[in-house]
């Protein structure tokens, strides 16, 4: 099996992704690849086992699946969902609210996978509108898994994740709390800037967004709905205790009718705990990979040069102007409605 790469879709530190096609069956993907060479750093190279193990394992329509990961002497390849929608940030922003009902039908969505997750014990940790891609407007899929983490034996973390505008206050202090609990925070936060066009803490600066932040300081405005206004407040409250759960934000009134919990696929392999198998893979991580290779005659290629210089330099890292993923025009303006 071959891996054609046409096109680089984005780069980070530590990964390329590139927009390719299976050459036998010219079926198109996204591939992510990483250089075995700058995983210098443990704490990153847990986060992308963790990645490719919770992917491997988890199956819902509005999750990015794993079609397939291997290994070669230089580098990882995960293989999975083509999203040519881009990211929930081109589409919103610019101080533009998005009409309701069509933020209705996406964030109805990310809300479906956030329960799917929470349902066996995944907390996502990094929510945001970056992680959030279509495969084509509206089909939503949640993605990102690096900062996740099963919550089967321990349900409090005192771990700091995230981006900053998105993190609840609980994960900013530092101190132990639900993470599931931030989850719905950063749902929260997510959906406001949907609605209105703009994230809720009122500056760019860093350390002034902390502030409100922690003091859960943001103004929902008149023209957002009461419906929708209650529902943000319920999810962005300080106190964990009264902060709504995943459950409950399905049966809101601002989802009305439109919303039906779906008829989950399982996770494979019911008979083994999911902690117990992202245990045993994570430490099985690279024989794992490099014994598929074996089996397998896979290979990725590049349609020329210039794409395969895309490749993280393990003897330089990039600039933050360089690791931000490359925008995409996509075709939707927040001024008009969709059709859909």
């Amino acid at each position: 099996m071959t891996y054609v790469c046409t096109d680089v879709l984005g780069a980070g530190s530590f990964s390329t992704v590139y927009k390719c096609y299976d050459q036998q069956t010219k079926k198109e993907y996204a591939i992510k690849v990483c250089p075995r060479s700058l995983f210098d750093n443990e704490k990153e190279y847990v986060r992308f086992q963790r990645e490719m193990v919770i992917m491997t394992y988890l199956e819902h329509e509005n999750i990015i699946s794993l079609h397939d990961s291997f290994a070669d002497d230089a580098n990882f390849y995960l293989v999975g969902n083509l999203c040519k929608g881009g990211e929930l940030t081109n589409y919103i922003g610019k101080s533009t609210p998005m009409d309701e009902e069509v933020a209705k039908e996406i964030f109805g969505q990310i809300v479906n996978a956030v329960l799917y997750l929470h349902s066996h014990d995944i907390v996502h940790r990094d929510l945001k509108p970056q992680n959030i891609m279509f495969t084509e407007f509206p089909k939503v899929k949640l993605g990102d898994f690096g900062l996740s983490e099963s919550t089967v034996n321990e349900k409090v973390t005192n771990h700091f994740c995230g981006s900053v505008c998105f993190t609840s206050p609980e994960c900013l202090k530092g101190i132990k709390h639900d993470p599931k609990k931030s989850d719905i925070w950063s749902l929260g936060v997510i959906l406001y800037s949907m609605v209105v066009g703009t994230h809720p803490w009122n500056t760019n600066n860093e350390n002034l967004m902390r502030r409100n932040i922690l003091r859960a300081k943001y103004t929902v405005p008149r023209f957002v709905s009461k419906e929708c206004a209650d529902l943000i407040r319920k999810m962005m409250t300080l106190n964990t205790e009264n902060r709504i759960t995943i459950d409950k934000i399905i049966n809101h009134q601002w989802f009305n009718e439109m919303f039906h919990k779906n008829d989950y696929s399982t996770i494979l392999m019911e008979n083994v705990p999911l902690e117990e198998r992202l245990k045993f893979n994570i430490e099985k991580f690279d024989s794992l990979l490099n014994e598929k290779l074996q089996k397998e005659d896979k290979k990725v290629i590049f349609e020329n040069d210039a794409l395969h210089m895309n490749l993280p330099n393990p003897n330089r890292r990039m600039t933050s102007d360089e690791a931000k993923p490359k925008k995409r025009k996509i075709g939707f303006s927040l001024k008009r409605k969709s059709s859909y």
